[in-house]
């Protein structure tokens, strides 16, 4: 007989493994991820739907409004509470292009699940399509929070400088519009780099909507993003509603610091996507 906490628990969680072995499937939800993040468990779970498989996604407190946004996703969850002993605990994030994804994957369940959204729907109905380039800044605590800053943060003017360089390539930048969780720091740190490419420059001012920035990205033909789920996600959408405009969508390679993996998997092949940094990707000083 085993002896000790640690052998005793190694053999129950065999056991444990054993019984769930052929139970339905629950992907486990990180408490802390927010939308663009849940947004992969709530596609994977659509698509394993789709194929017959008893997959859903753990609800989470930071769903809660997003489940009152897009109400069809309410059959790709389940509470904890709801989540059976037989049931199978899943981890995983679900956002590799390709490999846990595919375009059919992707466009059935924005189609079916974000833009049945009434809420959704009535937002982009009311965004501006006035501009010719709608620029999605991450700041945040990819910035204020030393880790988060260590692992994600990159010199945003550089990479907005050569993405409207590339989207320029494609027809002419007129008109600019900003949409970022920190416009303040935009106006400062942005306004002359977007000013040397465009007359016109306007910011996402007042106060701030999740759902009115997806939109807003969601609406634009043409779209540079960072390196953020949540703007990936506003291309995914774009990409559904402008099905001939992937490429006017620019990104950059870089997505986070995991070892030696920096590059974004998340991104459409068909999006245009800036690969070089004048820091090499590297931590900026500001």
């Amino acid at each position: 007989m085993p002896s000790g906490g640690g052998p005793v628990r190694d053999v129950l969680a065999r056991l444990i493994e054993r019984v769930r072995r052929n139970g339905p499937v629950v992907l486990w939800t990180p408490e802390d991820v927010n939308l663009g993040n849940f947004l992969y468990h709530w596609m994977h779970a659509h698509a394993q739907q789709a194929a017959g498989q008893p997959v859903r996604a753990l609800r989470t407190d930071v769903m809660e409004p997003w489940l009152a946004t897009f109400p069809r996703a309410d059959r790709l969850v389940v509470a904890g509470t709801d989540v059976g002993f037989r049931d199978q605990r899943v981890l995983g994030y679900w956002q590799g292009w390709g490999r846990d994804f595919t375009r059919e994957h992707l466009v059935d369940f924005v189609r079916d699940v974000l833009l049945d959204s009434p809420a959704l729907a009535a937002a982009i109905d009311g965004a501006s399509p006035e501009a010719d380039v709608v620029v999605n800044v991450r700041r945040g605590d990819y910035y204020t929070d030393p880790r988060f800053r260590q692992r994600y943060a990159f010199h945003i003017a550089d990479y907005v400088q050569r993405a409207l360089d590339v989207s320029a390539l494609r027809s002419p930048v007129h008109h600019v519009h900003v949409v970022s969780d920190d416009i303040e720091w935009c106006r400062a740190h942005l306004d002359g780099v977007l000013g040397a490419h465009a007359a016109r420059v306007t910011y996402a001012d007042g106060p701030r909507s999740p759902v009115r920035d997806l939109a807003t990205l969601a609406a634009a033909p043409r779209l540079i993003l960072t390196n953020s789920t949540f703007g990936y996600w506003g291309g995914y959408l774009s990409g559904v509603l402008h099905a001939d405009r992937h490429a006017d969508v620019v990104a950059p390679w870089f997505h986070a610091r995991f070892g030696d993996h920096l590059a974004a998997e998340q991104l459409d092949p068909r999006w245009s996507v800036v690969r070089d940094s004048g820091n090499q990707w590297g931590v900026p000083d500001d």
